[in-house]
């Protein structure tokens, strides 16, 4: 059997809650590197009373890198691109927290120039090799020797050095990415020769090797334990 139970409501002229006017759009109010408020407000009329209320609104967004000072000081929304020079030579990343700049030329000293506006730490780098290296018997097997190539756009926000070493037991590539949240730089392992055939140990692991200028800021050196035994 089925039971149909049907209800109503005697429905008031009056509404039972506060009619909104206007509503004031959301808009930043504060902002820092990492942070950022949004406010916005409704103007309500109460039923009962007639009288206007200014209801506020806010949250708090955050993320990595969301902004960034310009040169007159103001805060400006960061935006992961770069541009390319005139030129063609260089591929400039400027609206973020970190600078960087990429040399159309990956086997150069200064390939990388980082700058990090928020503690003015300016790093300048190039890749130098690739190697494996076993911790068990302390080996550094070098695989690959950085060479000279062009650079490429692979994305607006993405450089790409395309088959950029040399040796016979190696072809890979290096990807430079620029996020509001500061810099990667990947290595894409196309073709390898297999550890085991140089008698390495089951804990090797693919290095990529970078050297840093002599006016480059003082890395801090920081142990990690992969695996202990």
């Amino acid at each position: 059997m089925i039971v149909v139970v049907t209800a109503a409501m005697a429905c008031s002229t009056q509404p039972l809650l506060a009619q909104a006017l206007e509503a004031v759009p959301w808009h930043l109010t504060q902002r820092d590197f990492h942070s950022q408020t949004w406010e916005s407000s409704t103007v309500l009329v109460d039923p009962s009373s007639g009288k206007t209320i200014v209801q506020p609104h806010s949250f708090l967004e955050l993320g990595s890198g969301l902004n960034f000072l310009d040169e007159a000081q103001n805060w400006q929304s960061s935006r992961a691109e770069f541009q390319i020079t005139p030129d063609g030579g260089y591929a400039v990343a400027q609206f973020g927290a970190a600078k960087l700049i990429v040399e159309n030329n990956p086997n150069s000293a200064t390939a990388l120039d980082f700058l990090s506006t928020i503690d003015n730490v300016r790093l300048k780098m190039g890749p130098l090799a690739v190697a494996w290296f076993d911790p068990i018997n302390s080996t550094n097997l070098t695989v690959g020797l950085i060479a000279d190539c062009a650079a490429e756009l692979t994305a607006p926000n993405e450089i790409t050095y395309k088959n950029c070493f040399q040796g016979p037991n190696l072809r890979a590539s290096i990807r430079v990415n620029y996020r509001k949240s500061g810099v990667t730089q990947d290595l894409l392992v196309h073709e390898i020769t297999d550890p085991g055939a140089f008698d390495l140990s089951k804990f090797c692991r693919l290095e990529l090797y970078s050297g840093l200028t002599p006016d480059s800021a003082v890395p801090v050196h920081t142990t990690r334990v992969i695996d202990k035994e």
